[in-house]
């Protein structure tokens, strides 16, 4: 430092004009060690590896002495060294000489040196060595003739000089001029040059570098259709380069097909990469990479398949392949991390196929220790990073299946605490910050971008599901939108995300119901739907997923518009869906639901044994344990749905045979999802009903405990609220009958009423299941004098907030009407109102005519003279529509038995009007249902045997058919 300062002061001298400065002996000694040590040191004895500003400096003070040797040789290691630390004066100069050395040295023997230093660059990782290389390759560029084999190989030295800086420094520019480099080496190199193939392999290279930071698929493209020139080329095949080519076009088309595009790129990738290994073996120096390169094209396979092939392969053999090419002895640094990055991938691969533990702590030994190593390295740190997270969520996720605990090595990031006990808690926070950190990392529109943001979105999924927190749902909903708004992203893979998206807003629209959350997964579905290729998974799952959220709409609308349009949408997904995919067993139950559903709003048998069909179906598929369950469940709550309208005890057995038997399949833990023990519950209260069997209701009234149980306090949503207030109709019905005692009316009564204001504050006021929450509180509330007058508000409220359509509305005014003549002393207001409630209830084309029977007597035993009349004739008219010719002889004998009285009833109503013909009618009517059902046909059936014999014919054989003690299914 002394000497160095020593010849500073002298040039500052000579500057302000003393022209003796530097000639004193001590200062010239000093400037002669440090250039003697130039020339000694740096890389190899070459100089150009010292300090740019110390060597112009140097060559400034020679320059006071007129020493034009040392003086030119500091100036030209100056210029090739930094160029930029130069006065303009001294920039034109050192160029100068630069191309005089250049000239005098000869082109190829330049091109020589470039290539040795730019190996020696790579080798060392020197920034200054690689910013050397490229001073001299660009100055050797325009000194060579161009076509020349110098030229070319100065020109894709160059590339690859800017490339390896862009990697270490993150330039984009640097990147472009790469590009430019080897596109003119590759427009100029005759075919006939051996350099021909090369360059073609280093332009598709740098192409798809730049493809990575940019996600440009024009890249990529491009990228292929070069290398494909020198992969095809027969004239190249013995040459070192056409291998190199080969799998280079290899890895191309892998990063293609995981850019969404065919995926056909995937399989000829695997073909390349074995090609290459294939011609590599016994000879190469690169059969390391290409080993490693075909094992990254293994790995894969495939996440998201064609339509069919789901099957997830076994990553054994990209594995083996790794640990081979480990084996390899390397000086690249980087393709040595790369190849333990991959085998960490490939046995995280094996651990969530097989459950072996040991794959996933080598797994995670490998990934800790390339944290350290890349930490140089933004991306490739990143992608680790990223990949550790993955794998912590792997475990996160077989610890939650086997039951065993969670553990991990030492912590990966200093934002988590290192704990004593390896919990799932703690894992999950380490894989939230990991995958968090990775992300910050990254530059948008990076491809390793993409990679980071779907593992923090799958690790906050995860803790979503978990702790239920509306934060970590907005937040998945952001990422989604970034994955879409990912212009790399294309075809099924374009169509993977706004999946997911959709699916997301779904889930939050049934928690908030926002309808701009629903309008946009609508439009996403739709997007993904035209994105993937018809033939693909996704393709079919973006209209199963837009038909499951219209069916979600359609709850919450009224009518059957959106469930019509839900119902024709999923039997389109069901028409590209094979009946062997994991798929369509969902599918198929998700449209018994919706016939289902659609059964209670519009009432057309049709669609309820379609429900049940499908839903038996959906059962005979290979699904899982959790989907059995779910099926099970649905075809139990179906058969329930028949019962209600039919009356068959056969399908309330049935519905509590199966409804056990999903309990069974979900195991001592019942998931709630399922909804096996909610629907059990229901099919028990049926049968309690029914068989006035205490035993019946205590069974209903505990399990519908447990499926509260099953939900968490904090839960949102629909299910815990509708299970609150399935329970608190089962301790109404216990609360009212005659052998419980008042201590335990009262409690039954008390917990009611906290359940069904539970099941409302879990609500939002624009919910239309609030309706039938509200009806149900004031039904509970109307048990008691206290609570009278809050039963008639919340039953009003009930009314007005169920749409005129809505097939519960005539069974919630019916219940109105009763509570407003529950007054001590009902008022003429008060009885008009309940008759026109009870009116309009069975005047309704919606309600069920169990329901409107009810309104009918309840009307008739209120009303006077003529509308007393009308009100019991409406009453037995629906008679033959509660026994109908749908049940067996025994169960229409008990659904009459219930009406009892009516009869007897109607006919005194005609008798107080003097109209005894009326009442000899209704008398006969209501006592002889099932004999008119028998014989009552007979006119008509001889009118059709004269004009249709056939179809008469067929008819006979239904009603004979429908007349045995079993009915035909």
């Amino acid at each position: 430092m002394a000497d160095l300062a020593r010849i500073i002061e002298a040039i500052r001298l000579a500057r302000a004009g003393d022209a003796t400065a530097g000639g004193d002996a001590a200062t010239l000694d000093a400037a002669t060690r440090l250039h003697e040590s130039a020339m000694a040191g740096g890389h190899d004895g070459d100089p150009f590896g010292m300090d740019a500003m110390l060597l112009a400096t140097l060559a400034e003070y020679f320059a006071l002495g007129e020493d034009l040797r040392r003086t030119t040789t500091c100036l030209l290691a100056a210029y090739l060294t930094d160029p930029d630390v130069l006065t303009e004066q001294a920039r034109t100069l050192g160029e100068r000489l630069v191309r005089n050395h250049v000239a005098a040295v000869g082109a190829e023997a330049w091109s020589q040196e470039v290539a040795r230093l730019l190996l020696t660059a790579r080798r060392v990782g020197s920034a200054a060595l690689v910013g050397e290389v490229i001073t001299k390759a660009r100055l050797g560029r325009d000194a060579a003739t161009p076509g020349s084999v110098p030229r070319s190989a100065l020109l894709s030295d160059l590339s690859a000089a800017l490339q390896t800086r862009f990697l270490r420094a993150g330039h984009v520019t640097d990147l472009d001029e790469a590009i430019d480099a080897a596109r003119l080496a590759v427009a100029e190199t005759p075919h006939e040059q051996l350099m021909w193939s090369l360059c073609h392999n280093n332009l598709g290279a740098t192409l798809r570098v730049r493809y990575e930071v940019t996600s440009s698929v024009a890249d990529l493209d491009e990228s292929i259709e070069v290398l494909r020139v020198v992969a095809d080329d027969p004239d190249t095949v013995s040459s070192p380069s056409h291998v190199h080519a080969v799998c280079n076009l290899g890895v191309a088309l892998r990063q293609r097909y995981e850019s969404g595009s065919d995926p056909g790129d995937l399989e000829e990738s695997i073909r390349r990469c074995r090609d290459a290994v294939a011609l590599a073996t016994g000879y190469s120096p690169k059969l390391r990479e290409y080993r490693s390169n075909l094992a990254g094209a293994l790995l894969a396979r495939p996440a998201i398949t064609l339509r069919g092939s789901a099957e997830h392969p076994d990553p054994s053999e990209a594995i083996d392949l790794l640990r081979d090419a480990l084996t390899a002895p390397t000086d690249d640094i980087v393709q040595e991390q790369l190849d333990r990055h991959r085998l960490a991938i490939a046995l995280r691969h094996r651990f969530v196929l097989h459950h072996r533990s040991e794959d996933a702590d080598e797994s995670e030994t490998i990934l800790r220790g390339l944290l350290a190593d890349t930490a140089g390295s933004r991306h490739h740190h990143a992608l680790v990073l990223s990949t550790l997270s993955r794998l912590l969520l792997e475990q996160l996720r077989q610890a939650g299946t086997t039951g065993s605990p969670p553990r991990s090595l030492p912590r990966s990031s200093s934002a988590v605490p290192a704990t004593d006990e390896v919990t799932a808690e703690s894992l999950e926070a380490e894989a939230l910050c990991v995958a968090r950190e990775a992300v910050a990392s990254i530059k948008p529109g990076h491809v390793a971008r993409t990679t980071a943001l779907i593992t923090l979105r799958e690790v906050l999924r995860h803790r979503w599901k978990r702790r239920h927190d509306r934060g970590d749902l907005d937040a998945i909903v952001s990422l989604d939108r970034d994955l879409v708004a990912n212009d790399a992203a294309s075809g099924w893979l374009r169509a993977v995300n706004l999946n997911h998206l959709g699916s997301d807003l779904s889930a939050r629209h049934q928690l908030r119901h926002d309808s701009a959350d629903l309008d946009d997964a609508l439009a996403a579905y739709q997007a993904a739907a035209a994105a993937a290729p018809p033939e693909h998974a996704q393709h079919a799952r973006a209209l199963a997923l837009h038909a499951l959220a219209l069916g979600e709409a359609a709850k919450r609308a009224p009518g059957t518009d959106r469930l019509d349009a839900a119902i024709t949408k999923l039997d389109e997904a069901l028409g590209v869906t094979p009946r062997n995919d994991p798929e369509w067993a969902d599918q198929t139950l998700m449209q018994s639901v919706n016939r289902r559903i659609r059964f209670e709003r519009a009432g057309d048998p049709a669609d309820l044994n379609a429900a049940i069909r499908l839903a038996r179906n959906a059962l005979a598929a290979d699904a899982g344990p959790r989907l059995t369950a779910k099926i099970l469940s649905h075809l139990g709550a179906a058969h329930r749905t028949r019962y209600q309208h039919l009356g068959d005890s056969l399908d309330l057995n049935l519905a509590i045979t199966v409804g056990r038997a999903a309990v069974m399949v979900t195991g001592a833990k019942p998931s709630a999802d399922t909804g096996a023990v909610a629907h059990l519950s229901l099919a028990y209260l049926e049968q309690a009903d029914r068989s006035q069997d205490p035993l019946h209701l205590y069974l209903a009234i505990e399990l519908a405990r447990v499926a509260v149980a099953t939900q968490p306090a904090d839960t949102p949503g629909p299910v815990r609220a509708l299970d609150l207030s399935n329970l608190a109709i089962m301790l109404l019905r216990r609360a009212q009958q005659e052998h419980s005692t008042a201590q335990n009316r009262e409690r039954d009564r008390e917990e009611a009423v906290t359940a069904l204001r539970d099941a409302l504050a879990l609500e939002p006021a624009q919910s239309p299941d609030r309706g039938r929450y509200l009806h149900n509180l004031g039904n509970v509330l109307l048990t008691t004098p206290e609570t009278l007058n809050e039963a008639i508000s919340v039953l009003r409220q009930a009314v007005d907030v169920t749409p005129a359509d809505h097939p519960e509305l005539g069974g919630r005014r019916w219940s109105l009407g009763l509570a407003l003549l529950r007054r001590n002393r009902p008022d003429e207001r008060h009885v008009a109102e309940a008759l026109a409630l009870w009116r309009s209830a069975v005047e309704s084309g919606t309600t069920p005519a169990g329901v409107r029977a009810l309104a009918a007597q309840s009307w008739g035993e209120v009303a006077d003279g003529q509308e007393s009349l009308h009100a019991y004739t409406k009453t037995v008219e629906l008679l033959p529509i509660l026994a109908n010719h749908g049940l067996r002889r025994a169960d229409k004998e008990t659904t009459l038995a219930e009406w009892q009285g009516l009869a007897g009833a109607a006919a005194a109503s005609a008798l107080a009007v003097d109209r005894s013909d009326s009442a000899v009618e209704l008398l006969e009517s209501g006592r002889a249902v099932i004999w008119q059902q028998a014989t009552g046909t007979g006119t008509e059936l001889a009118t059709l045997a004269n004009t249709r014999p056939r179809l008469a014919a067929r008819l006979g054989e239904l009603r004979t058919m429908l007349d045995r003690q079993e009915p035909v299914r």
